[in-house]
């Protein structure tokens, strides 16, 4: 049911906007991490990622485990600890400027 009159629709709006609010107190509080499994499997993932895309950016903060050899792009398990949630993002297209010749 789609609500057709001026009052319904205002209604209709602050009832979503009371649902959201719920929504962000309830996502915010929660942060859980992990079993052992499958923050291996996840770790897993960041790594396998790394090496197909050149463009993986890793977004949560992860702590090297030797600082004075560090590489940049390593996100193997032997050299960063990770916190969970992890989070990364992937430029799957390029931006403007950005296309390489090699491929025209």
């Amino acid at each position: 049911h789609v609500p057709v009159k001026a009052r319904d629709i205002e209604q209709y709006i602050m009832f979503w906007r009371t649902l959201e609010s719920i929504d962000e107190q309830v996502e915010t509080s929660k942060t859980l991490s992990p079993d052992e499994e499958h923050a291996q499997a996840q770790i897993d993932e960041v790594y396998a990622l790394s090496q197909i895309f050149p463009t993986f950016q890793l977004l949560s903060e992860t702590e090297f485990i030797d600082p004075d050899s560090a590489d940049p792009d390593d996100y193997s398990e032997e050299s960063r600890k990770y916190t969970h949630p992890i989070s990364y993002t992937i430029l799957l297209q390029p931006e403007d400027g950005e296309i390489e010749q090699q491929f025209w």
